[in-house]
């Protein structure tokens, strides 16, 4: 039980720091960011 804890955990934080990755890139190609 515990294992499927830890690869659950590990696998919603790769989503997010994916998504926050993903949410950078495309605030920094935004125009309206670099007015």
């Amino acid at each position: 039980v515990k294992e499927t804890v830890k690869a659950a955990e590990g696998a919603s934080i790769k989503i997010r720091t994916e998504q926050g990755a993903y949410r950078l890139r495309w605030v920094r190609r935004s125009p309206w960011y670099q007015i």
